[in-house]
């Protein structure tokens, strides 16, 4: 993730120090420095100045220029920053300042973690309302199935449940360990395969084990996540890595969701859903612009046949006989509706969705898994 190197000039050392420390630990895209005035002040490489010293404002700062307003009534950040100084009230709360920073370095870019080469592995994120790991697991079996391709499930809920999805096997370790031993110095070759860490379905689709506790994933450190993702993208192992963001983001959601080819926002289409969702492309659009924002897809689970879609919704039907249990894992029937949906979510991944004039077989292939409509051989 690309840092916005914030530079931040106030007469209160003690508001200025609390400010920089609460946005530091809040907006990790920012990178920050305080100072008492402009002629301490380091701002050759800086991307924004904030500060509440209005009469001393350098005139040849070349980046954008935030004034801190002790009166609660001025402008909003829409102002163009290039026509002056945007305004903003000094002591509105940290999180509302913080996003309204982010906003008006909106065309700064997200970026990706150095080193990442999108060309070895693709990836694709699923987030919003009820049915995000079914619908994630169904599309990573379709690629797995259908395509060929090589799937890594990766989990950012909470508590994880691809133990009910994929073959528990008690010799895999789990995901805790493999962090341990890549950002350990002296015990790094420990995660030098990622063999004795993953779980596979009957696709062939691989997650990592996660333990009982709550999932590690979500509370790594920028840096850290850069090693991990550098890790998995440079092994060449996998062609998509789909990652389930839950119901809530975490810190590191911006990175994360700009890794993406494409992220799929479901909703069940009540109206809950539906604030959610412009929540979080308002949130896409603070984070990284429109680029950002514009690779959201809209997803209508639950659908049935009676119900209206709105425009660009991607409809995955209501057919509870799509899932079934065998041998005590949960199992997702793919030429049933709830199939249907998935298959055109996969389309779309694999550029088949967005390219009307190719040709695709009609005929689904079927392979020895599945024995008519209903079970696994």
């Amino acid at each position: 993730m690309e840092k916005i190197r914030l530079v931040l000039v106030t007469k209160e050392e003690a508001y200025g120090q609390a400010l920089g420390m609460a946005l530091g630990e809040g907006y990790p895209r920012f990178s920050i420095g305080v100072f008492p005035g402009f002629a301490e002040a380091s701002m050759d490489s800086a991307d924004l100045l904030v500060t509440d010293l209005l009469p001393e404002l350098p005139e040849d700062f070349p980046g954008k220029i935030v004034y801190l307003s002790d009166d609660p009534i001025g402008p909003s950040s829409g102002s163009d920053p290039g026509e002056g100084p945007c305004v903003l009230y000094k002591y509105m709360g940290v999180h509302r300042l913080g996003a309204e920073l982010e906003f008006l370095c909106r065309d700064h870019g997200v970026g990706l973690p150095p080193g990442l080469d999108l060309a070895k592995a693709a990836a694709a994120g699923f987030l919003g309302g009820r049915g995000k790991t079914s619908a994630a697991i169904a599309v990573a079996n379709e690629l797995a199935f259908y395509y060929g391709r090589k799937v890594l499930y990766l989990s950012l809920e909470e508590w994880p449940l691809t133990e009910l999805f994929f073959l528990r096997d008690p010799e895999v370790r789990p995901f805790g360990d493999y962090l341990y031993y890549l950002f350990s110095d002296n015990r790094r070759e420990w995660a030098a395969s990622l063999e004795p860490f993953l779980l596979r379905n009957v696709f062939g689709v691989e997650t990592f084990a996660f333990g009982s506790g709550p999932n590690a994933l979500r509370s790594l450190a920028f840096e850290d996540l850069t090693v991990l993702l550098g890790d998995i993208w440079g092994r060449s192992r996998y062609d998509w890595v789909l990652l389930d963001f839950g119901e809530s983001v975490t810190g590191n959601f911006p990175v994360l969701a700009d890794l993406c080819r494409s992220l799929f926002c479901l909703t069940d289409g009540t109206l809950p859903d539906r604030v959610r969702t412009d929540r979080i492309r308002n949130f896409l659009l603070q984070s990284g612009g429109e680029p950002l924002a514009d690779k959201l897809v809209p997803v209508r689970n639950f659908w049935t046949p009676e119900q209206l879609l709105e425009p660009d919704e991607i409809p995955i039907e209501n057919d509870p006989d799509s899932f079934f249990i065998q041998d005590g894992y949960w199992c997702i029937d793919p030429s049933r509706g709830f199939g249907m949906g998935v298959r055109t979510i996969a389309e779309i991944l694999e550029g088949v969705g967005e390219n009307p004039g190719k040709e695709v077989d009609p005929v689904r292939p079927v392979g020895h898994q599945f024995a008519g409509n209903r079970g696994l051989r």
